[in-house]
């Protein structure tokens, strides 16, 4: 696909595939672009300096997320979630988001993987690199199973802290309604206005 913008300007490219008459949104979709006057010639080429740079930060900016993330759900004795709020609490956001941004992570690295092949056809990417992008995807599965587990495994945990704070809400609730109605049968509460 090619597109010809005549002013520098910042665009959305939606893409939708037909099947059977109906409107299917790309993988990915939306894409943003932004076109801008003066830039050099030859960062609009795909095999372009700027690929170079995303592949590179790419693979670094994944990389320290999945460490990060494997760090956060494994579980081990400094991280008492049993008897430690906030670290069960640190954990679980951790898991969530490995889980709830599973999509999105799988299409960060099938399009990191992709631009790799695409410039190792053209020679520009290393063997190393390939190397690379294959192993986030191994400690990528790696990490979403951890998370798995985890989440079993603190389920228990983060239910009882929430039956807990069930239970001191419904209490600081019941304190309240008995201070409202004590309160109305003061003196003071009542007052006249008027002639």
């Amino acid at each position: 696909m090619t597109f010809q913008i005549d002013e520098p300007c910042k665009a959305i490219i939606d893409i939708q595939l037909f099947n059977d008459g109906v409107e299917i949104p790309l993988r990915g979709n939306p894409y943003n672009v932004q076109f801008e006057e003066n830039s050099t010639k030859n960062w609009n080429k795909l095999h372009g300096p700027l690929m170079d740079k995303y592949v590179k930060s790419q693979l670094e900016n994944m990389k320290n997320w999945i460490d990060e993330k494997t760090e956060g759900v494994t579980p081990t004795p400094e991280k008492d979630v049993q008897n430690n709020v906030q670290n069960l609490i640190v954990m679980k956001d951790h898991v969530d988001e490995v889980l709830v941004k599973n999509d999105k992570t799988i299409l960060e690295l099938d399009s990191l993987d992709e631009a790799l092949k695409m410039l190792h056809k053209e020679g520009l990417a290393k063997d190393n690199q390939l190397r690379a992008s294959k192993k986030l995807f191994d400690n990528y599965n790696v990490l979403k199973k951890s998370a798995k587990d985890t989440k079993k495994t603190i389920e228990p945990f983060v239910e009882n802290e929430t039956d807990k704070n069930k239970n001191i809400i419904k209490r600081h609730e019941d304190t309240l309604k008995t201070y409202t109605a004590q309160l109305k049968q003061k003196e003071f509460y009542f007052y006249n206005t008027g002639p």
